[in-house]
Parts: C-alpha cells; sequence; structure tokens
C-alpha cells in the first residue's frame, strides 16, 4: 500500500464518527440546537388540499425565543396575524377590521398560531413516538427527514429538517397517507435583529372600543351567563374540527359572542342579537337558502376565504373560514340553542 493511500487511511480514522445523527440521537440534538437559538424568521408557501381544489397560502413569522411570535397569513388580498407578546395572543384580521385576543394557556401555546415552524418541533419532541427516516434529499440538498402521529387520529406530521439548525424546510400534514397539508419554506434567518414592535398589538380606535380588547377565553357557561337568550352551537362540524376558544366582544353597543373552531378546517363562529340596519351584501355576495332562511354568501377575489350572513330568531349568525358553501350551509342548519 502507498504512502499516499496510508496518509489517507489515516486522516479517516482520525475523523470523528459520534456526530452522525441517529433515531436515538435526534431528539438530545434538537434541544441542544434549539437552546443555542434566539430566535428565527422564515418565509414559507403554504398549500391547502381538499377534494375540490388547492388552496395557496404565503406566510411570513419571527420568532424570538421563548414566547414572542407572529405569523402572518396571505391569501391574495386577504390576511390574518397573529401575535403573542409572551402573555397573551391577538388574532387580527385587518380586511375585516377584526381582532380578539386569548390568555396563553397550555390549550392556546402553539395552536393558536398556524404553520409556526418551533410548533412543529415542539409537537415531534413531545410526540409519544415517532420514525426517524434518516437522510432526505430537498430542493436538491440533503436534510433528515422525520415523522411522527399528528394531533388527530389517522394523521401523520412529516418534517424535513436542516441538517445544522434542525428547523423544517418543509412539512407534510396527511390523514391515512392522504396529503392534507404542505408547507414549503422559501428562506429563514437564525438569531435575526428583531423590531420590538413586531409583537405588540394596537387596535385601531382603541380608545372607542376598548372593551373589545380586554375579552379573554371564556368556558361555555361562562359565556351563557347574562347573554341575552340562548347560544347557538352548530351540531355538525367538518371532520377533526373542534370548539376551541369563545369570546365575548362589545362593539358599536351591540355585544357579540365569537366562537372559534380548530382542527383540519378551522372557522369562526359569530353570533349577536339581530341589527336593525340588516345583511350587508357586497359585489361578490349573492343569496342562498338556509334551511327556512335566506342569506349572503360572500367569497373574496381568490375564492379561497367565505363567510356566509344569515338572520334567524332574532339574531345575526356570520360562518368564516376557508370552507365550501356546501360545507357552510351544512354547519348553519345544524345550529340548536345551547341547553334549551
Amino acid at each position: 500500500m502507498s504512502r499516499k493511500m496510508l496518509a489517507v487511511l489515516l486522516v479517516m480514522l482520525l475523523l470523528p464518527v459520534g456526530c452522525a445523527v441517529t433515531g436515538e440521537k435526534l431528539l438530545p440534538q434538537i434541544e441542544r440546537r434549539l437552546a443555542k437559538l434566539d430566535g428565527y424568521t422564515a418565509e414559507c408557501n403554504v398549500e391547502i388540499f381538499t377534494d375540490e381544489s388547492v388552496q395557496v397560502y404565503s406566510v411570513k413569522q419571527w420568532h424570538a425565543f421563548p414566547s414572542r411570535w407572529r405569523v402572518e397569513v396571505e391569501a391574495g388580498e386577504e390576511s390574518q396575524i397573529f401575535i403573542c407578546d409572551g402573555r397573551q395572543i391577538w388574532v387580527y384580521q385587518p380586511s375585516l377590521g377584526d381582532y380578539y385576543r386569548l390568555e396563553i394557556t397550555e390549550t392556546t401555546r402553539e395552536n393558536a398560531a398556524p404553520f409556526l415552524l418551533y410548533g412543529y418541533l415542539q409537537q415531534l419532541l413531545e410526540a409519544e413516538s415517532f420514525t426517524f427516516r434518516g437522510e432526505a434529499e430537498l430542493n436538491g440538498g440533503a436534510v433528515y427527514r422525520v415523522d411522527y402521529p399528528g394531533p388527530l387520529a389517522g394523521e401523520t406530521v412529516s418534517l424535513w429538517l436542516n441538517r445544522k439548525s434542525y428547523l423544517p424546510e418543509q412539512m407534510e400534514l396527511s390523514l391515512e397517507e392522504k396529503l392534507l397539508c404542505r408547507v414549503k419554506v422559501k428562506k429563514s434567518e437564525l438569531n435575526p435583529d428583531f423590531s420590538p414592535d413586531l409583537f405588540t398589538f394596537t387596535p385601531d380606535g382603541a380608545g372607542k372600543v376598548g372593551a373589545y380588547c380586554e375579552i379573554a377565553p371564556l368556558t361555555l357557561e361562562e359565556a351563557k351567563k347574562g347573554w341575552p337568550g340562548p347560544v347557538y352551537l352548530p351540531a355538525y362540524l367538518p371532520g377533526g374540527t373542534k370548539l376551541h376558544a369563545i369570546s365575548r366582544v362589545l362593539e358599536a353597543g351591540r355585544e357579540q359572542l365569537i366562537c372559534v373552531f380548530r382542527g383540519d378546517v378551522p372557522f369562526t363562529f359569530i353570533q349577536a342579537p339581530a341589527n336593525e340596519t340588516g345583511l350587508f351584501a357586497g359585489s361578490r355576495s349573492r343569496e342562498v337558502v338556509i334551511g327556512r332562511n335566506t342569506g349572503i354568501y360572500q367569497q373574496n377575489a381568490q375564492d379561497n376565504l367565505a363567510s356566509l350572513f344569515w338572520s334567524a330568531d332574532g339574531r345575526d349568525f356570520v360562518l368564516s373560514g376557508v370552507l365550501s358553501l356546501q360545507e357552510l350551509v351544512k354547519i348553519a342548519v345544524s345550529l340548536f340553542p345551547d341547553g334549551q
């Protein structure tokens, strides 16, 4: 054997061999890497797959460890903003001027922010089991692939992790091998300089509607106390969707009850005493039949966010979300007065 070959072999033997990532080492290495991070920013493309279409979103996120973050979700001209200042979570939809506040609890901690990369890592670290699939190729580079059970029965979350930062470069959510959602990270930055106002929220006209900003989540029983009349709830919910939070707000002298449903197809349900001015019909709205009532169905310009407005039994109702007209009507006609 030549001296040159012996030298190469000697160098190879001296190289560290303990740094190879295995299933046993994956979680401890993720925890050690996260402990060294002050935060990150990321821009992502998100695809939601339904039987009818593929809905596309643009997502920007800023996360200052441990507990301040901001996620902006855009679909054409529509947007929704989620802000956590470490003590509370604000959810704001600029086009509607609609916002509500959530106190931070175990259930609202990461679930309130969709597509948060750190949230996927937390799910992995807390999962009862996972499957490490070793190295994989993504966008011409090498990454680590790992799968773990999703939050609902039959779901699987797949992560493609950067080999240095361990932040996800791609996430896929599947239900019984049917793809539901894909998140692709376009670019990210570790330990950036954060502007302090990124993680604060001041509602427009805060002086006039101060009470609107101070509403904390309620239990269903708390929401019923003092509410004029029965509280309506849908008997039908799309698969995997559950009631997440309830708030009572005061706007223009009229109290409203906001129910936020989270899951595969999240949506918001609002009820309030009927407004004398009646329902407003925009340029992209049309009348639809909801049981024995007539309502207004409206989509945004990209046809990927929809709302249903109607009145019944002296109440105004609004359903909004990434749902088809058929699903919105199905939820609407299933309303029942809880406790009646």
